[in-house]
């Protein structure tokens, strides 16, 4: 992965983030997913327009819209944690409120509530050329307490009581 903005990583660039994204989920690089900007809980993403993500009439995939909705919270939550991940996709409720069009496409998200072991953010998806809203995502994200990593979780109720009672990766 190229090196970080910074070494505390405070000060990620958009290219910082888009680089882990396209590491973490290779599918977002395969996508062409570019990240526009990024700030300390929000992000804006960019799926630029292709043949290929269409369905039929026409109109950018709503299965696309759903991952790029996801992640742009990934995104997000990157910047808020300098870089350090720390939590993971509990809950993503997408509303379709305007066909999307075949254009590019911006997902503007943002975490609402971040104290507690889960945190509650939203998505915007608009059509870069219109600027029409097409889709809104609520989503909820479940904070990693430090030292879980990508370790297998121990069976319940000991890995419950053991995150309940670790050190967020915030703390």
């Amino acid at each position: 992965m190229e090196q970080l903005a910074a070494s505390d990583g405070r000060h990620l660039r958009p290219a910082d983030i888009e680089a882990m994204l396209h590491e973490g989920v290779p599918l977002a690089r395969g996508w062409g997913l570019q990240v526009v900007e990024a700030v300390p809980g929000a992000a804006v993403l960019r799926l630029p327009p292709r043949e290929d993500f269409l369905r039929p009439g026409g109109q950018v995939c709503g299965a696309l819209m759903m991952g790029i909705a996801d992640l742009a919270m990934w995104a997000a939550l990157l910047r808020l944690s300098g870089g350090r991940e720390g939590g993971f996709t509990t809950s993503l409720t997408m509303n379709f409120v305007h066909p999307p069009g075949s254009g590019a496409l911006l997902a503007e998200a943002g975490f609402r509530k971040t104290d507690g072991l889960i945190m509650f953010g939203e998505v915007a998806i608009r059509a870069e050329d219109s600027n029409r809203q097409v889709a809104h995502a609520v989503a909820s994200w479940a904070r990693v307490p430090r030292g879980m990593g990508r370790r297998a979780a121990p069976a319940a109720p000991d890995w419950t009581d053991r995150m309940l009672a670790a050190r967020s990766v915030w703390d």
